[in-house]
């Protein structure tokens, strides 16, 4: 299911990059420095949360840092400009933000992202 909701928010990053995009040439007819810089780093994101879902579906254990961070990032982000969104688009972004991070303190994210070496001493204590 958090494979589902990071994927689903990088599409949402996707579409949104695209949409800006559009409307960015449909209302002067050109692209500013502000769009492309502004579709870079939605596009970093999406790439972002891509690999986070992958790193899931693989099993790794690296991810959960960095997704924790870019969630809050974003939660934060929504409700500072909620009222220049659109509230479709706050919505959907506080929504995905909120299920992703509720969902990586699941019982069962956190046991299969937890690193197993540090069940079985692979941490040495002073001696």
């Amino acid at each position: 299911m958090l494979v589902v909701v990071f994927w689903l928010q990088a599409v949402l990053a996707v579409a949104g990059t695209l949409t800006g995009l559009w409307l960015a040439v449909a209302d002067g007819g050109r692209l500013d420095s502000l769009a492309v810089g502004l579709a870079v780093v939605a596009l970093g994101i999406a790439a972002l949360l891509w690999a986070f879902g992958r790193a899931i579906r693989r099993g790794k254990t690296w991810f959960r840092g960095p997704a924790i961070t870019l969630e809050l990032i974003s939660i934060a982000a929504v409700i500072s400009s909620w009222n220049d969104l659109d509230p479709l688009i706050a919505i959907a972004i506080l929504a995905t933000a909120l299920a992703a991070g509720v969902l990586m303190f699941v019982p069962a994210v956190l046991t299969a992202t937890t690193n197993p070496a540090r069940g079985r001493g692979a941490y040495p204590s002073d001696e």
